[in-house]
């Protein structure tokens, strides 16, 4: 199921979002559960660990809905934040707390459904899950906490965030890797290095930096195919 938590300091507001939201949910026969509430201090007086979706009104009266997503983000870092709002001049803060989308109330018909949909694939990729297999045992980590895995001749080694330890060596290739993520948002940058797309900051011919700030080079030959597939990636989002 599928817990939605909606915050708007207008009842009229609040009751259109729900409606797209419940129109949405019955189209795609998903079971889910909705949340309403008109000020940022009841949402964050409510469970916040519990939510998978947020739909925030940026502009709350009693609260700065930045500074409510924002500490949203610290109780919940896996919630998926949208902004709703009347003004596209908040859009840019919606990076500071890593809101997926910025919706803008005049379209929010002809925008909600594409977004809902982004919001539920970044949901159950969420609970997916990858095995790395070293020697002693399984290690069950989330996709987008892998970072990048490198190759060194017949091992590899997967470099993580959010986890007890960085990197892990394991005896494995990097082509049976890469035929493994090959659908899960990675791509191979270089011979010895496959990358989550996901963490690209920035993209050139010559390097990439990821969100952790590392820095890693990307094959001249390949430049111009690997930048068009991490663009076909982030259009398809």
């Amino acid at each position: 199921m599928f817990k939605i938590v909606i915050c708007d300091d207008s009842p009229l507001w609040l009751q259109k979002v729900e409606a797209l939201t419940k129109a949405f949910f019955q189209k795609t026969n998903s079971k889910y559960s909705i949340l309403l509430l008109q000020s940022g201090e009841k949402l964050l007086r409510s469970p916040l660990a519990s939510y998978d979706i947020a739909l925030l009104d940026v502009d709350l009266k009693s609260t700065n809905g930045i500074e409510i997503a924002s500490k949203l983000r610290t109780a919940n870092p896996q919630i998926v934040l949208i902004f709703v709002s009347e003004y596209v001049e908040y859009a840019p803060f919606g990076y500071e707390v890593d809101a997926i989308r910025y919706l803008l109330k005049n379209h929010l018909e002809q925008t909600f459904d594409r977004v809902m949909s982004e919001a539920i694939k970044k949901v159950r990729e969420k609970h997916q899950r990858y095995a790395i297999v070293t020697d002693a045992g399984s290690l069950m980590v989330r996709f987008e906490d892998l970072l990048y895995v490198e190759g060194k001749k017949r091992k590899v080694i997967y470099h993580l965030q959010n986890n007890d330890r960085t990197t892990y060596e394991c005896n494995e290739s990097l082509n049976d890797v890469a035929a493994k993520l090959d659908t899960q948002g990675f791509l191979r940058i270089y011979r010895t290095l496959l990358v989550n797309m996901r963490h690209i900051c920035f993209l050139n011919r010559s390097y990439l930096i990821l969100s952790d700030g590392t820095n890693l080079p990307v094959s001249k030959q390949n430049s111009n195919e690997i930048i068009q597939s991490y663009n076909l990636w982030v259009g398809a989002l």
